[in-house]
């Protein structure tokens, strides 16, 4: 009678746990469905105006897909990279280079689909993967290169998600003329409780900081044009996070 008891209180509480992380779930899901609104055809395009909300649920794209026409865009003062003659330069634009979509939700996706290779957690590798790709002015991206990629198969895993995202942007305009632009995407693999913490690494970092003279420059914000993601192991399990655009 007791080993049934245990049992079933075994079952119990794996139903529980299995019905809590259904209830997150659907909680997760509805909040990246709130990042993109709008209304779809009977063959499941996008029809009509879509509006596109960043993390804060600020509206950052009103696109018209009968029209194909912008009909709201925030103003944007940053610099772009963009291709002058042959080399790559901040530049700023009449019209900033963006994903057609809400931002947030890309990088919520890239991070969904990014896997912690076992070879990688065999080896105890860490490290992050950076990879550089051209939104060209016809509104695709092209040229991926990897700057800098870290072994057991992580560099591998982030070009095979990457690769299947969706590829529709909104190229830059740049005295009233699509350019090429450059992008980044940094892709940052952590082992909890290893000798790599980035957690540790970002801690010590603003201590380091907090202890410069007043006149100290301030650290700079990140280019609107580099997307960051943190895929953490924990054990057996991970997690991904996408890493904040300051504001």
């Amino acid at each position: 009678m007791k080993n049934l008891l245990v049992l079933l209180g075994a079952i119990l509480l794996t139903g529980t746990t299995a019905q809590a992380q259904k209830k997150n779930n659907k909680s997760a899901d509805a909040a990246l469905a709130a990042l993109e609104q709008g209304q779809t055809g009977a063959d499941g395009q996008r029809v009509g105006k879509w509006n596109f909300y960043d993390y804060k649920h600020q509206l950052e794209l009103t696109f018209d897909y009968d029209s194909s026409r912008i009909s709201f865009l925030p103003p944007d003062t940053a610099r772009y990279a963009m291709l002058t003659g042959d080399q790559w330069a901040l530049t700023a634009m009449n019209r900033p280079p963006r994903i057609l979509g809400s931002q947030e939700h890309r990088t919520i996706m890239i991070g969904r689909q990014i896997r912690y290779p076992v070879a990688a957690l065999q080896q105890q590798l860490q490290g992050t993967v950076v990879l550089a790709y051209t939104v060209g002015a016809d509104g695709h991206s092209r040229d991926y290169s990897v700057i800098s990629g870290v072994g057991g198969g992580c560099t591998e895993e982030v070009w095979r998600v990457v690769h299947q995202m969706p590829d529709t942007w909104i190229p830059a305009i740049y005295r009233g003329q699509p350019v090429d632009t450059r992008f980044y995407l940094k892709v940052t693999f952590e082992i909890k409780n290893s000798p790599f913490n980035l957690a540790n690494a970002r801690k010590q970092a603003a201590q380091a900081a907090a202890t410069q003279p007043d006149s100290a420059a301030a650290p700079a914000r990140r280019p609107p044009y580099v997307d960051e993601v943190v895929v953490t192991a924990f054990g057996v399990t991970r997690t991904t996070t996408p890493i904040r655009r300051p504001q």
